[in-house]
C-alpha cells in the first residue's frame, strides 16, 4: 500500500472533517496535506488511547526519535516514512515538530492553563505551527502576514477546539480555558467537572467564543494579502470556526446537555463556500 494512501484512509478514520478538507487542497500539494495532516491527527489523538501519561509520552518521545534520530525504525511506519520524505522534500523545519511534540504532553495531563498567556502559547505550538508548515509544504515563502494569519488561526481553531469538546474533556477531569479567564468569569471549577452549568460558565464560554471571533478576524485580515495557495489551505482549516462560536453565543446553550459539532452535510456545504465562492 502506498505511503500516501495509508494516510488518507488514516485520516478518514480519525478525523472526517480532516479528511473532507484535505479533498479539497490543490491537487500539486494534496499529497504532501494528507501525509501532514494525517501526523497532526495522529499526535492529536494520544491522549485518547492512554489510560495514564506514562504511555502517551513514550509515544510522543518514538516520534521525537523517528524523525531526528532512529530513522531505519520510522521507515517500518507508513506514516512516519512518508513524513521524513516531505520534511526532506519541502525543507520543513524540524525544531518545528520537536515543538509540536512537546506540546502535546500537555494534553497528557489534567493541570490547568494559569494564564491566556499560557494557552496562547499552546495554541500557537499545537495548532499555528501546523498552518504554517501547510503553508511552506504548499510552496508559501514565510513573511509577517502568513505569520500573523496563522498566528491567529491557530488560536481561533484551538478555541473552536476547546469548545466543542468542553464536555467530553471536563468528564476527564481537563479544562483547557484557562485559569484566569475562569476566575474572571465566576465560573467554579468543580462544577464544570461535575457537569454543572451554572452563570460563570455561561459568561466563560461566550467570552471564549467571542475571542475566538475576534481571532478569526485578525487571521481573515492577514489571510487577504497572502498568495491564493495560502488563502485556499487556511481558509478551509478556518471554513466551520464561525457556525461553532455563534452556538456558543446563544442564550441558554448548554454544552453538557446538546452537542455543538456540525454535521456532515453542513462542513462538506461550509467547505465548498470556502473553496470555490469566496
Amino acid at each position: 500500500m502506498d505511503n500516501a494512501y495509508y494516510c488518507l484512509q488514516h485520516l478518514r478514520e480519525n478525523d472526517k472533517f480532516a479528511y473532507l478538507t484535505t479533498l479539497l487542497i490543490p491537487y500539486a500539494h494534496r499529497r504532501d496535506i494528507v501525509i501532514l495532516n494525517a501526523f497532526q491527527v495522529e499526535i492529536a489523538r494520544i491522549r485518547f488511547m492512554v489510560t495514564e501519561a506514562i504511555p502517551g509520552e513514550i509515544r510522543l518521545q518514538w516520534w521525537r526519535d523517528a524523525l531526528n534520530q532512529n530513522q531505519t525504525e520510522a521507515k517500518a511506519n507508513p506514516l512516519a516514512e512518508a513524513l521524513l520524505e516531505i520534511i526532506e522534500k519541502h525543507n520543513l523545519p524540524k525544531q518545528d515538530f520537536d515543538k509540536i511534540l512537546l506540546a502535546r504532553a500537555f494534553d497528557l495531563y489534567n493541570d490547568p492553563l494559569p494564564l491566556w498567556s499560557d494557552f496562547e502559547t499552546y495554541a500557537g505550538e499545537t495548532r499555528s505551527l501546523f498552518l504554517r508548515l501547510t503553508c511552506l509544504v504548499c510552496g508559501i515563502k514565510p513573511s509577517k502576514n502568513l505569520a500573523t494569519a496563522c498566528g491567529h488561526a491557530g488560536i481561533a481553531l484551538a478555541i473552536q477546539q476547546i469548545l466543542q469538546n468542553f464536555a467530553c474533556d471536563a468528564a476527564r477531569g481537563q479544562i483547557y480555558i484557562p485559569s484566569d479567564v475562569l476566575i474572571r468569569a465566576g465560573a467554579d471549577k468543580e462544577k464544570i467537572i461535575n457537569g454543572e452549568m451554572h452563570e460563570g460558565l455561561k459568561v466563560t464560554l461566550n467570552d471564549m467564543a467571542k475571542l475566538g471571533r475576534e481571532h478569526y478576524n485578525s487571521a481573515s485580515l492577514a489571510l487577504s494579502s497572502l498568495p491564493k495557495d495560502a488563502k485556499i489551505a487556511l481558509g478551509l482549516s478556518l471554513a466551520c470556526i464561525l457556525p461553532v462560536f455563534k452556538i456558543f453565543e446563544k442564550e441558554g446553550f448548554n454544552p453538557y446537555k446538546k452537542s455543538s459539532h456540525l454535521s456532515q452535510i453542513n462542513q462538506q456545504w461550509l467547505l465548498m463556500k470556502a473553496r470555490y465562492f469566496l
